[in-house]
């Protein structure tokens, strides 16, 4: 169970984790356990930020005013190549976008991009 004390730490793990993706998706051999890896990174992270946790500390977000939609298409594409299962041909190619779509989100974040949608709380 997370409390208010850990969950810094988690959410800063989760990112650092997801972090290390683009610059090493690994061999296409190891793409279903790679991107299952990162599907559960990311379901921890994603969780904890829609509960209102607060932000990885390497995201120097300038405000939450903004169009948000930009932010949420690619928060909704990583998390759409995320899902993907089947044969190691696709789900390599799955994982290389999710890499892509984590390194585009993370980059928006840390520019100070409003939250994507779901990570918008009230």
């Amino acid at each position: 169970m997370h409390t208010e004390h850990t969950e810094p730490f988690v959410v800063n793990a989760c990112a650092a984790q997801l972090h290390r993706l683009p610059t090493s998706p690994g061999p296409p051999c190891d793409a279903v356990a790679t991107l299952n890896s990162a599907y559960n990174v990311f379901t921890t992270l994603d969780s904890l930020l829609r509960a209102g946790a607060p932000l990885p500390s390497r995201w120097a977000l300038s405000g939450h005013d903004g169009d948000v939609e930009p932010v949420t298409w690619v928060y909704d594409a990583l998390s759409e190549a995320l899902r993907e299962t089947g044969e190691t041909g696709p789900v390599f190619t799955a994982l290389r976008e999710a890499c892509r779509h984590w390194r585009t989100l993370e980059g928006l974040l840390r520019a100070g991009s409003p939250l994507p949608e779901p990570w918008r709380c009230a």
